[in-house]
């Protein structure tokens, strides 16, 4: 999502530099039970899967630059069951997926700023994705391991001010949260970059270079136009040269026939390289040749069938 306006100057050399910040926090929330005073558990402990009730998580994003931009973001939020499968052939490989939308695609603009924040709160009924998991493996009978992904992907774009390129950034935060498991452990996945967007002053060079590959990338499809159009047609007028000279030369040992007949397993096919040849065999074995043109303009079959022998010779364009 980009907002119009009167675009700045382009300064050569100018540089855009750019960090983004992912966090993650949660809560395990459990259900009533006789072992936990504490209606939540802190994150990064270890967790006893059968009471957990759902799981509260912050997922939050933020992009600071050096300069303001304009321009928009998107992100949303999904779910997917991912389960593996562990062999001793092969190891552990990713057996089934199931995903689901936990947040919609959701947009924003961003107007002349140098700062950017998206915060999602979201809830993951633990036990609801867990059954999933255990419907799965009494159904399949498979053992199994599974995790829920659980998954924010940002993307940013916009004109930079001064800068004649834009910012185009795709990033995502994770957690990882184990199914079907007596304990669990929650992995969360959060990388910060930082990174620069630096101008080259050379936007009206780039266009006059691009209309220039257009121009020339139109003149040498053209020219391939061009080049198979005689190839084909001067191997198609070869090919129908040639046959008329068959056609008129042995029309008396000739028979043009509709379909050519079928030539089972127990017919033993011999394949000849020389029409002259098809003619020599035509008069040693007493027997017509048979032709169709099975594809016009391109190939004509010639067949002597005698017995459980069959003669093919195939003309065919070049």
């Amino acid at each position: 999502m980009i907002l119009k306006g009167t675009k700045p100057e382009i300064i050569p050399g100018k540089t855009y530099t750019y960090t983004t910040s992912p966090s993650v926090s949660y809560k395990v929330y459990l259900q009533e039970n006789n072992f936990y005073e504490e209606k939540f558990l802190p994150m990064g402990r270890q967790y006893p899967s059968a009471i957990i009730d759902y799981v509260d998580i912050d997922l939050i994003y933020s992009l600071t630059g050096s300069i303001p931009i304009s321009g928009g973001y998107t992100y949303n939020v999904k779910g997917t069951i991912i389960g593996n499968y562990e062999n001793t052939s092969n190891g552990k490989s990713e057996l089934w997926t199931k995903e689901y939308t936990i947040v919609p695609d959701t947009s924003d603009n961003i107007a002349d700023k140098n700062r950017f924040v998206i915060t999602k709160n979201v809830h993951i009924d633990y036990q609801e994705y867990n059954k999933v998991v255990n419907d799965f493996k009494t159904n399949f009978r498979l053992a199994i391991d599974a995790y829920l992904n659980v998954k924010m992907t940002i993307k940013a774009n916009g004109d930079i001010n001064g800068v004649d390129k834009k910012l185009n950034v795709v990033d995502t935060v994770e957690v990882n949260i184990p199914l079907n498991s007596s304990t669990i452990k929650i992995e969360t996945k959060k990388n910060p970059l930082n990174n620069k967007v630096e101008s080259t002053g050379e936007e009206k060079s780039h266009l006059v270079l691009t209309y220039l590959g257009i121009v020339l990338l139109i003149m040498v499809g053209l020219l391939f136009l061009l080049t198979y159009k005689f190839i084909y047609f001067s191997s198609k007028t070869k090919y129908i040269k040639k046959l008329n000279r068959i056609l008129r030369t042995y029309s008396e040992i000739l028979v043009e026939v509709e379909v050519l007949p079928d030539l089972d397993d127990e017919v033993t096919l011999i394949d000849i390289t020389n029409f002259e040849d098809m003619v020599d065999l035509e008069e040693e074995l007493k027997s017509p040749i048979m032709y169709e043109e099975t594809s016009r303009g391109i190939q004509t079959v010639f067949i002597i069938a005698i017995d459980n022998y069959a003669y093919r010779y195939i003309l065919e364009a070049d």
